[in-house]
C-alpha cells in the first residue's frame, strides 16, 4: 500500500471517530432537554462560594443578606430545569437555547463577580471590604453600596457603572472598547488603554493612571 493511500484511510478513519464523538457529545448535552420553552421559575440553593460567574446569557440581580443563599431562576423549560451552580459557577447543561435568563442571587458575602458576553448584572446593597468585577464581551454592571477596595478588570465593549459604590481605593485595568465609572475616595491606579475609558466622579488623594494607545481618564466634573 503505498503512503498516499495509507494517508487517505488514517484521514477517512479520524473524520468517523470525530464524528462519533461529536454525536456522543450531542445526546449526552441533550439528553434531558425537555424541549419545552414554557417559561418557568425555579429556586436553587446557593453552594456558599463568595464568587459569581455566568456560564449562561442573563440578567443578574445580587442582593446581599445574611442566612443561607439561594437562586431564583426564570425562564425556558429546557434551560432552567436543569440549571446547576458549581464552585459559584451558574451555568446549564444543555446546549445553550439563546434565551436570556432572570437570575436573582441572594447571599451574604459574594465578592467577586465575572460576567460574559451580554449578561447583565445589578448589586443591591453592597457592604464589604472588597469588590471585584471581571468582564468580558458586553456584560454591563451596575453597583450601589459600599467597598473599601475594588479592582476592575474589563475586556470587550462592556460597560461597569459604579457611581453609586461608596469606595475609598480602586485598582483598574481596562481594554477594548470598555466603559468604567466609579468613585474612589482616597486613592486609584488606572491602567487604561486601546479606545476604554474611565470616568472619575470624584478626585480621590492620590491618583496613578497608566494609558495606552487611545485610552483615557476623563473627569466628570
Amino acid at each position: 500500500m503505498n503512503s498516499t493511500k495509507r494517508l487517505l484511510i488514517v484521514a477517512l478513519g479520524s473524520a468517523v471517530i470525530s464524528a462519533g464523538c461529536f454525536g456522543g457529545a450531542h445526546v449526552l448535552a441533550t439528553s434531558n432537554d425537555s424541549g419545552s420553552s414554557e417559561i418557568i421559575s425555579r429556586e436553587i440553593p446557593w453552594d456558599d462560594s463568595t464568587s459569581l460567574s455566568l456560564g449562561v446569557r442573563s440578567v443578574v440581580r445580587y442582593v446581599q443578606a445574611p442566612g443561607a443563599g439561594k437562586i431564583v431562576a426564570r425562564g425556558p423549560h429546557r434551560s432552567v430545569s436543569t440549571l446547576t451552580v458549581e464552585d459559584g459557577d451558574i451555568h446549564d447543561q444543555l446546549l445553550h437555547t439563546g434565551a436570556t435568563l432572570e437570575i436573582v442571587v441572594t447571599a451574604p458575602a459574594i465578592s467577586s463577580f465575572h460576567l460574559g458576553g451580554g449578561s447583565r448584572l445589578s448589586i443591591e446593597g453592597y457592604d464589604q471590604p472588597s469588590l471585584h468585577v471581571s468582564t468580558e464581551g458586553k456584560a454591563r454592571v451596575e453597583a450601589a453600596g459600599r467597598a473599601d477596595v475594588v479592582t476592575v478588570n474589563m475586556k470587550g465593549s462592556g460597560t461597569v457603572n459604579l457611581a453609586r459604590l461608596s469606595a475609598n481605593t480602586a485598582s483598574v485595568d481596562i481594554g477594548g472598547m470598555s466603559t468604567l465609572v466609579l468613585a474612589p475616595a482616597n486613592g486609584a491606579d488606572l491602567k487604561v488603554r486601546n479606545f476604554a475609558s474611565a470616568v472619575l466622579v470624584t478626585q480621590p488623594k492620590e491618583l496613578k493612571t497608566s494609558l495606552e494607545d487611545s485610552g483615557r481618564v476623563v473627569n466628570a466634573d
